[in-house]
């Protein structure tokens, strides 16, 4: 039983793996029309979510403006096996990740060794806000908006052979806040340049709970859970560029985002209760089986990755735009650094994600059908940067994805409504004879006003 203490170490990888995004990259850009052509948008990077894409497309504003817009995100990591109910769990492959199945521990088969819900729902709303105004030949803007993360729930309950009843649960969620700040200046009549500086907030939380009711009456119900939240602050440095390499027929557009060390700040707690009267509390080798309610504040570093962008736009006639975008995301920096105050159960982690570089492909085009109607399309191809040495449905992001795009844009006087349709086409890995698949899809709904 003293390996049972051991088991709490694993808990805490459990929670600093345990953060929830919306699939295969962390990253969801703003505003309906660059996703509607594919993220193929760094080359043309017109209206106020320029501050994204590429801030440098600020300089082909004029006046000012304001747009409001949101992407929400429905999907489900889903396996045809569901987590093992195990003593010694390893939540990366294909366990629940609680290490108390206090039955198995005791070589009694009281609790259900598998459970039976086979899929983790994941959503996200991603909203978006951003205002601009023109002075003399410079282009401010500002924008708040989400640019990643999402919730992921999962709940079952199982009964053993012997009618105990086990009742688990996860909660977990992560994202990011940016605020924006971004300026841009049309240096001559071929290059714009734009710089922009974000403020980034993260917040990163779990919550995993169990109940086990005993119906047998050979070992008491117990119950027992862990809630870990933090929140932190980074700064980001953005600088981009367009050149208009043919004018009114091709422009290069360039990006990069610096990336940036995100401090953040939280509280973990695990309690325990139910064991205490059952078990020898004195004894070594049953001490793991006592109440507990221990809280401690924590700190950790999150490595936010540096991206770049670079992209083409072409026009072949007038009402039709062509993109092609390749879009680098360095994640060979992400690590679980986490540094507790009190380690009774909570060491202290330090290792490598051992996540590898990203790099997206998108392409799409835009069609102005008239004055008031444009329809557009295009097709992300976002590939898997996650080790696949070990494999849960719990981590949305094991997975390789293609991402088809439709939407439109309709003009009225001075308003613009604009969505898109996304649906998520996933290539999932598989170990053994677990396999694993990612429906779902994306919608963005969007208003803006030029004054």
């Amino acid at each position: 039983m003293r390996k049972l203490l051991t088991y709490l170490s694993v808990m805490v990888l459990v929670l600093s793996s345990s953060g929830i995004s919306y699939g295969s990259s962390l990253f969801v850009g703003p505003s309906p029309r660059p996703t509607g052509m594919g993220s193929a948008y760094v080359a043309i990077a017109e209206g106020v979510s320029a501050v994204y894409w590429n801030p440098a497309g600020l300089a082909k504003l004029e006046g000012s403006g304001i747009e409001l817009s949101s992407v929400f995100i429905s999907a489900k990591s889903q396996s045809n096996t569901s987590l093992v109910n195990s003593a010694a769990p390893d939540n990366a492959d294909g366990d629940f990740p609680y290490l108390l199945n206090v039955g198995a521990a005791l070589g009694i088969d009281l609790e259900p060794s598998q459970y039976q819900r086979k899929d983790l729902k994941v959503t996200a709303t991603l909203p978006f806000f951003g205002v601009y105004k023109k002075v003399n030949d410079i282009t401010f803007a500002g924008a708040v908006y989400a640019n990643g993360g999402g919730g992921g729930k999962w709940a079952d309950t199982a009964i053993g052979a012997l009618g105990d009843i086990s009742r688990a649960s996860i909660d977990a969620s992560f994202g990011f806040m940016i605020g924006n700040i971004s300026a841009a200046k049309e240096i001559n009549q071929k290059l714009m340049l734009g710089v922009g500086l974000n403020v980034i907030y993260m917040m990163d939380k779990a919550t995993i709970k169990k109940d086990f009711v005993s119906v047998s009456g050979i070992i008491p119900s117990y119950s027992a859970s862990i809630d870990q939240s933090g929140t932190g602050y980074g700064i980001e440095g953005v600088i981009g560029g367009i050149y208009k390499a043919i004018p009114n027929k091709l422009d290069v557009g360039v990006i990069l985002r610096s990336g940036s060390t995100i401090k953040l700040k939280g509280t973990a707690k695990y309690k325990q209760n139910g064991l205490s009267p059952f078990f020898d509390i004195t004894n070594p080798v049953t001490y793991a089986f006592a109440d507990a309610n221990n809280e401690t504040d924590y700190d950790q570093e999150y490595m936010y990755p540096l991206t770049y962008t670079i992209g083409f736009a072409y026009k072949p006639i007038n009402p039709l735009i062509l993109a092609f975008s390749i879009i680098q995301e360095n994640y060979t920096v992400l690590r679980d650094d986490y540094d507790y105050e009190d380690e009774t159960y909570f060491p202290d982690v330090k290792s490598d994600k051992k996540w590898n570089n990203s790099t997206l492909i998108g392409i799409g085009g835009e069609y102005q059908v008239n004055e008031k109607l444009t329809l557009r399309t295009g097709v992300l191809l976002d590939p898997n940067q996650c080790p696949t040495d070990k494999l849960t449905f719990l981590n949305p992001n094991q997975y390789k994805l293609t991402l088809p795009t439709l939407g439109f844009s309709y003009k009225v006087e001075s308003y613009t409504f604009e969505g898109y349709y996304m649906p998520y086409l996933s290539e999932g890995p598989s170990k053994g004879t677990r396999t694993y698949e990612f429906p779902g899809g994306a919608f963005n709904i969007a208003a803006g006003y030029k004054f």
